[in-house]
């Protein structure tokens, strides 16, 4: 997917004549199914102070507890830990896990420590890894589906949506409707557009505003069928009916396999399972963006609209320094032998998105 500031066009691009509606901040990089540019906000973890008022006995369990589970990740990391400190419970967890830190900085800067509680309520040390997401918005366009029906490609058309489908049911892609971030971007921009009605030829305000309202109308109808969990019960026997009629059917039928095959090997897996913003960064509400800002549903993915939309989650997602992403989360409770971060479902599914939006770049010519 292209990097920001050059979304990909699906057609040819068309710009507006008049009234371009655009933010004025700098640009970060864009891209359709598109990209952008970001930071993870790097921060450190205070201890967990859960045990109220813990007794002696108590106390001696939280550090023996906390001291065992630095070992076991100096052991599998292959450094001698810090275990030295005269400060009293909980400053001395906090100094324990600041030594640690430091030691895991020099080793591994791409993960994340933290402190977590067990069952019991004693804490142990952690590591916490987020998927790199390749800074792209992940944007899939619903007007695909519109242009094959138009078109009556019937066969091409469900098998597309069979893939919707499992993109939304299984891999946990919002729909555009009235509760999608998309759908409030565009409401925005509607609003725009219509509140500068006077910078526009009449011809041209009436086109845009019939873009708006048609995206509306049909995105609500192939919701409906997107929903229909019998596409995902079809799947498979779309796959095996199909019968390409020329080169953009074969690489979907490809596609396809591949995606199902997929869900075969990950059958319960969202995209979403586990995402590490409110987990790492709980009290930095104003400063998130979430998995629904760059992975959704869309209306159209070229011309004018794509424009803007990209220009408008441009402008919010610049002024993010945290990004919720999937993530996973190694405890050291126990021994490890090997280090367990693994990301073969997401990494898999954005790969196949990736390829989709290839296909459907040649949907249009």
């Amino acid at each position: 997917m292209d990097s920001i500031q050059e979304a990909r066009k699906i057609r040819p691009q068309h710009k507006l004549s008049a009234g371009r509606i655009s933010c004025k901040k700098d640009k970060a990089k864009m891209r359709t199914i598109g990209e952008h540019a970001h930071d993870f906000l790097k921060q450190s973890f205070r201890p967990v102070t859960a045990l109220m008022n813990p007794s002696r006995v108590v106390i001696k369990k939280a550090k023996e507890s906390f001291i065992n589970s630095i070992q076991n990740l100096a052991s599998l990391y292959g450094f001698k830990p810090n275990l030295v400190s005269i400060k009293k419970y909980p400053f001395c967890i906090a100094e324990l896990f600041a030594n640690t830190q430091a030691e895991m900085i020099k080793r591994s800067a791409n993960v994340e420590l933290l402190i977590v509680q067990e069952d019991d309520g004693y804490p142990v040390i952690a590591t916490v890894k987020e998927i790199d997401i390749g800074l792209t918005l992940y944007y899939v366009p619903l007007d695909a589906l519109r242009f094959l029906h138009q078109r009556e490609k019937g066969d091409t058309f469900n098998l597309l949506l069979s893939v919707y489908s499992y993109l939304h049911h299984i891999a946990g892609m919002p729909l555009l409707n009235t509760s999608s971030y998309i759908q409030g971007e565009y409401d925005m921009m509607e609003q725009s557009y219509s509140d500068n009605e006077d910078e526009f030829e009449e011809q041209e305000y009436r086109g845009i505003m019939e873009v708006f309202t048609a995206a509306k109308r049909y995105s609500s109808i192939l919701n409906k069928h997107i929903a229909n969990t019998t596409n995902l019960l079809d799947f498979i026997n779309r796959i095996e009916q199909f019968k390409p009629a020329d080169d953009f059917d074969a690489n979907l039928l490809s596609l396809s396999k591949k995606i199902h095959a997929l869900w075969r090997q990950f059958p319960d897996e969202k995209f979403a399972s586990n995402n590490a913003g409110e987990f790492l960064h709980p009290d930095e509400e104003d400063d998130r963006a979430y998995i629904d800002q760059f992975f959704s549903f869309c209306w159209a993915s070229d011309g004018w609209m794509m424009d803007q939309l990209l220009e408008w989650v441009n402008c919010e997602l610049q002024e993010k320094t945290i990004f919720d992403v999937p993530f996973s989360i190694q405890k050291f409770e126990t021994p490890h032998t090997e280090i367990i971060h693994e990301f073969s479902f997401q990494k898999q599914l954005l790969e196949l998105l990736n390829e989709l939006a290839d296909i459907l770049n040649d949907l249009y010519a």
